[in-house]
């Protein structure tokens, strides 16, 4: 789930409550960093955790990379010519 939610390009955290019998549910537009901390959470089930941070934060950069077409560890120059024109 979390290689599937890095690729999204706006992440959201949706929560909710039950109060006197009434169920709300909220939804905020997570930051970098907040969108960091959810993966995390969405693979090790805890707030922070080494690992699992720099891993996210590939997850992470690979998308970004992906939808500007640039991928890493792939030379521009072996881009197909349009892609190329810019």
């Amino acid at each position: 789930m979390p290689q599937i939610a890095a690729r999204a390009d706006l992440h959201l955290r949706v929560t909710k409550t039950v109060d006197a019998g009434r169920t709300r549910a909220s939804v905020v537009a997570l930051d970098s960093a907040e969108a960091v901390e959810e993966l995390v959470r969405m693979m090790a089930g805890t707030k922070s955790m080494g690992a699992a941070e720099a891993f996210a934060r590939e997850l992470l950069a690979g998308a970004r990379a992906e939808r500007s077409g640039i991928i890493p560890g792939r030379p521009l120059q072996d881009r197909p010519a349009e892609e190329n024109r810019g």
